[in-house]
């Protein structure tokens, strides 16, 4: 389960590499760049799983890169800038994505902002991501959509990280995704 020991590496903000041994399952984590020894069927240095240009940064999870806009858009206007950046509005479609993502926001003070439009929004009455999973309910404030619009936010530390619905004609902050999706 080399995944595993991906995912346990990238939930690591010292780990620099791992080293899998197919055989036996030994998942090694490691704060330094390794050299493959033998038995070892694969090395992977975190710094190599994840190329971001300047300006956005690595999510270790999904294997994208993350950008935090510096203007304020509503969100069709995020969609369009997201998509000529070569990319889509954010998506954190799994528990450990989205768990990193808060820590994250929490570590990093300019991406802890009150409001940030991310890459979901409802259709036909349905919340969805942007690449059309379904929307976890359990993280809206109060675990419902309060009705005030069929956009998509998530709050900062004023508001524990939940998501919430906005009116499409709010501009916010918002955060691009690119890479392989």
């Amino acid at each position: 389960m080399s995944s595993l020991c991906l995912l346990h590496c990238a939930a690591q903000i010292d780990c620099k590499s791992i080293s899998y041994n197919q055989s036996s399952g030994a998942c090694s984590i490691s704060t330094n760049k390794t050299v493959p020894a033998l038995g070892i069927d694969l090395v992977v240095c975190k710094r190599d799983i994840l190329d971001c240009s300047t300006g956005w940064v690595q999510n270790p999870i999904t294997g994208t890169c993350l950008w935090l806009s510096t203007d304020f858009r509503i969100p069709s206007d995020a969609r369009d800038s997201c998509v000529a950046l070569g990319g889509r509005m954010a998506v954190f479609d799994t528990e450990h994505s989205r768990n990193w993502f808060i820590s994250f926001r929490k570590a990093n003070s300019e991406w802890d902002v009150d409001v940030l439009q991310i890459g979901a929004r409802e259709v036909n009455g349905e919340w969805l991501w942007d690449n059309g999973s379904r929307v976890e309910m359990k993280y809206f404030i109060n675990s419902v959509p309060d009705g005030s619009g069929s956009c998509f936010q998530m709050w900062g530390s004023i508001n524990g990280y939940h998501w919430d619905d906005l009116y499409c004609g709010a501009a916010f902050k918002y955060v691009c995704e690119r890479g392989s999706f």
